[in-house]
């Protein structure tokens, strides 16, 4: 290339090379998003925003997309919410998330992606780690993080919800929304007041402003209490649904055992055995898995069973004895490094 020329981006380079192609799939990557929430309200709800519904009968529906694992999530997100509305704790109750871009643990991967990327990406990491995880509606539940990333957007979906209602009331009874308060599931002003309940379908049509203040911390009366937890209820008398409850029509289900190891891969197995159990209905075959569906859970399991799957390996097998023998290697070896010290070890 001539001293002075310069390699600009032309149109008919990017037509040529392919680039037109690559740049709207660029710009259609970055493309601004806006998403809205897939709720179903029951009879008589109205839904608020993607954290909450009210009843007509004065029930709030706090929808949680964190799984509660024992953590009380399920307590400690609804908590959060409940004292931003100003709700009655016995009103309150809770439901899974459907699967939305609005319920993505972005926390999680930002956080994450902070100490994997290089540095010189800055804010640009993160926006990028943000976006892949709500395009894809990564809703996931680990780290730590079901407070420390969504316990902000309960308060603001509960405070949103608070003005919709003191807007209701406000209206009905000729007087600025910002006057009203609300506590203990009622929207009040003076003397007067409103259940929640009494005004949910016309608080669930108002839009909010979009700045609202949150409650002072002094004025949170259910954050940081020691409630009820709302779970525990259905996990003792059984009524509560897990995902090996669900029955559907024409349902199958499927068992699966995976190789070993990554080193592994399938050698072979017995698919007469597997076509003999009584509900078998498929059986699957891959390098690094075998799965057998069948009419019900058991037969299923009793398949993949019957499948007696062998693997194969390039490499040693890893088991007990090499593991031990790696571990004494490496101990009675030279070839350690230090990662970290702290104080005298010999003192």
């Amino acid at each position: 290339m001539a001293e002075g020329t310069r390699f600009g981006i032309t149109r008919r380079r990017l037509l040529i090379g392919g680039g037109a192609g690559v740049g709207l799939a660029v710009a259609w990557a970055v493309w601004p998003r806006h998403y809205v929430h897939n709720l179903s309200a029951a009879e008589g709800e109205s839904i608020f925003n993607a954290f909450l519904k009210i009843g007509e009968d004065g029930h709030i529906s706090v929808v949680v997309p964190q799984a509660e694992m024992g953590q009380g999530v399920w307590t400690a997100l609804p908590q959060a919410l409940a004292d931003e509305l100003g709700a009655d704790w016995r009103t309150v109750g809770v439901e899974p998330a459907p699967i939305n871009p609005l319920y993505t643990n972005d926390f999680i991967f930002t956080e994450n992606a902070e100490g994997r990327l290089p540095s010189f990406l800055g804010g640009v990491g993160r926006w990028g780690a943000r976006e892949y995880a709500v395009r894809n509606a990564l809703m996931m539940t680990g780290g730590s993080t079901s407070i420390r990333g969504f316990e902000q957007r309960f308060r603001e979906a509960g405070a949103a919800a608070r003005a919709a209602l003191c807007m209701a009331a406000a209206d009905r009874w000729d007087v600025e929304w910002d006057q009203c308060e609300t506590a203990d599931g009622f929207v009040t002003h003076g003397d007067r007041r409103l259940r929640f309940g009494d005004l949910a379908v016309e608080a669930a049509a108002k839009e909010p402003p979009s700045e609202i203040a949150l409650f002072d911390p002094a004025r949170r009366p259910i954050t940081g209490q020691s409630m009820p937890r709302i779970d525990l209820p259905s996990k003792v008398d059984g009524s509560a649904r897990y995902a090996g409850d669900v029955r559907l029509p024409g349902m199958v289900f499927a068992s699966t055992k995976q190789a070993p190891t990554r080193q592994h891969r399938l050698k072979a197995v017995n698919r007469a055995a597997a076509n003999n159990v009584f509900g078998v209905m498929t059986i699957f075959e891959n390098p690094r898995f075998v799965a057998c569906v069948g009419t019900n859970w058991w037969a299923a399991n009793q398949g993949v069973e019957a499948l007696a799957a062998e693997w194969e390996s390039d490499a040693d097998p890893v088991d007990d004895a090499s593991i031990d023998a790696a571990l004494e290697a490496a101990l009675d070896g030279d070839g350690g490094e230090r990662i970290f010290e702290q104080g005298n070890l010999e003192e």
